[in-house]
């Protein structure tokens, strides 16, 4: 299932039903993809699929692939140009079938990217984070899945570190040591 594919970063993550999903980069004709496979006790390995082409000189690099519940969110950060941005897209084990790619981040060209992350819980919520914002005062900024609703929130920031932010605790680091 796996040959002849230029590929790096495999993730894996496995459902309470014994379910995996892999996901990992690939490169294509012009950018690097993302691209997944899903395997069942039952079946084995399924072929592999790309869920996102990349974009010009896009470089790709994965984030986290959880479980939540029998599904499976996949995130990833994404440079296309001078744009950072996080994506994720959801399996669905029912459906055997991917959504669509999803726009996570801010979409700012000028800023500070760091990779995104996830968890999912058994009862099927999924939370997404990531940092993003100028270099010199980056935020945690976040979104959830509630599988109750089957709805994601929009992104929200979590905290906020200025410039005096930086400044008042290196002095207060330094205070201390100096006690």
């Amino acid at each position: 299932v796996f040959d002849n594919m230029d590929s790096y970063g495999p993730l894996v993550a496995l459902n309470p039903a014994g379910d995996a999903l892999m996901v990992w980069v690939t490169q294509g004709p012009s950018a690097l993809n993302v691209v997944a496979s899903h395997f069942t006790r039952a079946g084995g390995w399924e072929a592999p699929v790309t869920i996102k082409k990349g974009e010009g000189n896009g470089f790709v690099t994965p984030g986290a692939v959880a479980a939540h519940g029998s599904d499976f969110t996949v995130v990833w950060k994404q440079i296309v140009g001078s744009t950072f941005n996080a994506y994720r897209d959801t399996y669905s084990t029912a459906a055997k079938a991917w959504g669509d790619p999803t726009l996570l981040s801010s979409g700012d060209t000028d800023v500070y990217f760091g990779e995104p992350n996830i968890f999912g819980d058994r009862h099927g919520n999924a939370l997404v984070a990531w940092s993003e914002g100028q270099e010199d005062n980056p935020s945690v900024t976040f979104a959830r899945f509630n599988a109750l609703s089957g709805n994601w929130s929009a992104p929200a920031k979590l905290t906020t570190l200025t410039d005096e932010g930086y400044v008042e605790r290196a002095q207060a680091e330094d205070d201390k040591r100096a006690q």
